[in-house]
């Protein structure tokens, strides 16, 4: 409007200003005109105050963001309405401006992203304008014009959802703070508390809730400019920090104000139905209660404190379900239940559109409502022991976050259909398999799938597992990626070669797998862990493998892999820790893996290693320990490892090594050694890290024998072997073999 407004204003004064010459009375008019439109633009232009909008700004510039959108009216009464609208990307705070129809514009203040205000102090039944436009460092949107809207008579009651009566009083507030106070058991649960019986409390927790102050002047209650309580939070800093013992009374209901109640602690006994009457609250929080818990329960707590009885009747009793009246929270966004031990959800919960975040972990639901599916703004959904997920969930489109433990299968091929999910995170599946429609997912960015541990299954029972489908490829936004505790089956996907900005990928359990190692996945590019352990994989190392160049882990170990080991992957300059035992090797070790310049951990264990021990890996500086045992390496120890600074634990046993045995005097970070199964020389040096002097014990470990050759193990902790320190003054006992 206000653009308009200041189109017809330039026009205006073309016509005043046009070198032809007008009649005198025809400039006035002109002028006239023009002080009227700016007065009308004015008026119809709302304004925020200069001191929290720079000067220039009043339009929308190129990288302001997107005009606010779905404005509507949550709350009515006859002196104030709370206004709301939904989120813009990019947008850092909000302005909000009202007027009556005839008055001027006025700018409710508003900090932050929050997404709605209650604008106070106004008319009983009279007729507002208001406007709202989102705002940056880049300055602000375009203001949006929503319908007007109307505020209550005196007389007026109303209770849709869409025009609430939130009614109640400021003494009403303090009657249910005084009452949620004596429903607590601050004598036996809180030994610093100096409550005596009915007394109020001269000091310890909550000590001012009551008295006659201000409620603004309570420990962890936040009002709003009316007096009501808009706020509770128990524990809070600087007033009450400790746990909440006790049950939460009808008074509840009002706080009919109340917009945000978090509690931690103990809260025993049934939710009261009066709870749904907070229509206005936005977050509710009972994390890690007793909500749900059973009677056995609290005989042994009321075996361990007497009393405890009298004062939380309801504690014990067993409470599996929450009251349907937690439908009535139209307005929350914000719903936290996690650890309380409750069995069933009411079917109403599927009333609460407006509802961001919904976390009931820790609970022992065993069936989920398909009305949860009618949660369409729901972001995050943390879930455990939920038997079946519905189908209805796949509804969810805005959903980001679906975290799930003790899911029955088989997994609905619905949640393919939530393409804006970022995180999956699903713990303990029971059946089924992998839907290949999780490929259309293209926002994940996290992927966990993780079936039931053997040991906690019955003969019989079936498994989670299956193929892998080549689908996954898709998922072109994935960063990590686990599979675990499945039996899983076929070859693994070409396809997740796709994935460039994969970090974690790991598969583990079943031991089905087979096939080849794919040389596309070398395009994984971004890869920092790769492990594939414990499966039925062949074939060889694949030489494309060494583009990786962001690898740091990789395990392979117990596989079917054969033939040689790819000389180029000494070109994983960031590789730090390596493991390819238990596999069907049966070639030398290459001498290019000198250049793996990170490298720190090697572990090639009976794998039919064959050839000599390179002597080009005096290079590799950071590596702390090499484990090569049980192989048929031949040849000496080279005498050129001694390079290896960094190096701590060295096992060689049970290989055919041969020659005299290198002194290493420059390993100075050496600390264990294991030698015995091989044919080295029986002349042992007596200098370096085998001298009589620095060792005085070393000839009792030389003189056994290990599968009847002799035995060169060491392995001492606390000392460096090479570096002349002297042994533990204990004697042999502090010798170490295998």
């Amino acid at each position: 409007m206000y653009r308009l407004c200041a189109i017809l204003a330039a026009a205006l004064c073309l016509v005043a200003c046009s070198r032809h010459q007008a009649l005198v009375a025809l400039r006035l008019a002109s002028f006239a005109l023009l002080a009227l439109a700016l007065v009308a633009c004015d008026r119809d232009t709302p304004t925020k105050p200069i001191a929290s909008a720079p000067a220039g700004k009043m339009v929308a510039t190129v990288d302001a963001p997107a005009e606010p959108t779905n404005l509507r009216v949550e709350a009515i009464t006859d002196t104030s309405a709370r206004v709301a609208w939904d989120a813009v990307e990019g947008a850092t705070d909000y302005d909000v401006n009202y007027r009556t129809l005839s008055g001027r514009w006025t700018n409710e203040p508003h900090k932050g992203t929050r997404l709605y205000n209650t604008i106070y102090d106004l008319e009983p039944n009279t007729e507002y304008r208001w406007a709202v436009r989102a705002e940056n460092s880049d300055g602000p949107s375009d203001w949006v014009f929503a319908e007007n809207f109307t505020t209550l008579g005196t007389t007026e009651s109303s209770v849709t959802s869409a025009n609430l009566e939130l009614g109640g009083s400021v003494e009403g507030d303090r009657e249910a703070l005084e009452a949620l106070h004596h429903s607590a058991n601050w004598r036996e649960n809180r030994r610093h508390s100096t409550c005596d019986g009915d007394a109020p409390c001269k000091r310890g927790p909550l000590r001012n809730w009551l008295s006659r102050r201000r409620l603004a002047k309570w420990d962890c209650v936040e009002v709003n400019g009316e007096g009501r309580v808009v706020a509770l939070e128990l524990p809070c800093k600087g007033g009450y920090e400790a746990e909440w013992y006790g049950t939460i009374p009808p008074e509840i209901g009002q706080l009919t104000h109340l917009e945000r109640l978090r509690i931690n602690g103990r809260i025993y006994g049934p939710l009261p139905p009066e709870i749904g009457q907070l229509h206005n609250l936005r977050e509710l929080d009972f994390t890690n209660h007793r909500l749900g818990y059973d009677r056995d329960r609290a005989i042994v707590y009321e075996f361990a404190n007497p009393g405890w009885r009298e004062i939380n009747p309801h504690y014990g009793q067993p409470i599996y379900s929450l009251p349907p009246e937690l439908g009535n929270l139209i307005n929350l966004e914000v719903l936290k239940l996690n650890n309380n031990g409750f069995r069933q959800l009411p079917s109403e919960l599927g009333n609460l559109h407006n509802l961001r975040v919904l976390e009931l972990s820790g609970n022992e639901v065993s069936e989920l409502p398909s009305t949860l599916g009618n949660l369409t703004n729901l972001e995050v959904l943390t879930l455990s022991s939920t038997g079946p997920i519905p189908p209805e969930l796949g509804n969810l489109r805005r959903l980001k976050v679906l975290r799930a433990s003790g899911v029955e299968g088989p997994l609905p091929p619905e949640l393919g259909r939530l393409t804006q999910l970022d995180t999956l995170w699903l713990h303990k599946v029971r059946s089924g398999s992998i839907p290949p429609e999780f490929g259309r997912m293209t926002s994940l960015v996290y992927l966990y799938i993780r079936g039931v541990a053997e040991t906690h299954l019955e003969e019989g029972d079936p498994r989670f597992g299956g193929p892998i489908p080549p689908e996954l490829g898709n998922l072109i936004n994935l960063e990590f990626l686990a599979l675990s505790n499945g039996d899983w089956e076929g070859q693994l996907p070409a396809s997740l070669g796709q994935l460039t900005e994969l970090k974690y990928l790991g598969i583990y359990g079943g031991g089905f797998l087979s096939g080849t190692l794919p040389p596309e996945w070398g395009n994984m590019k971004a890869l920092e862990l790769l492990a594939l352990p414990n499966q039925e994989i062949e074939g060889s190392l694949p030489k494309e493998w060494a583009f990786m160049q962001s690898l740091q882990f990789l395990d392979l170990q117990d596989n079917f892999l054969e033939g040689s080991l790819p000389d180029i992957w000494g070109q994983m300059k960031n590789l730090r820790q390596f493991d390819l035992s238990l596999n069907f090797i049966n070639s030398p070790l290459p001498a290019g893996w000198s250049q793996m310049e990170s490298l720190e951990k090697l572990t090639i264990v009976e794998s039919g290693l064959t050839g000599s021990l390179p002597s080009q890996w005096k290079n590799l500086g950071n590596l702390e320990e090499l484990n090569l045992n049980h192989n048929d390496l031949t040849g000496p120890i080279p005498s050129s490892w001694g390079a290896m600074r960094s190096l701590k634990r060295l096992r060689l046993e049970d290989n055919q090594l041969s020659g005299r045995l290198p002194d290493l005097r420059d390993l100075s970070s050496l600390s264990a050694i294991w030698l015995g199964g091989n044919n080295f020389e029986p002349d042992v040096p007596s200098e370096g890290c085998f001298s009589h002097d620095w060792y005085p014990w070393q000839l009792k470990v030389r003189t056994g024998t290990y599968r009847g050759q002799p035995e060169y193990r060491i392995h001492v902790h606390g000392i460096n072997l090479c570096a002349g320190d002297p042994p533990p003054e204990s004697g042999p006992d502090h010798l170490l073999g295998g």
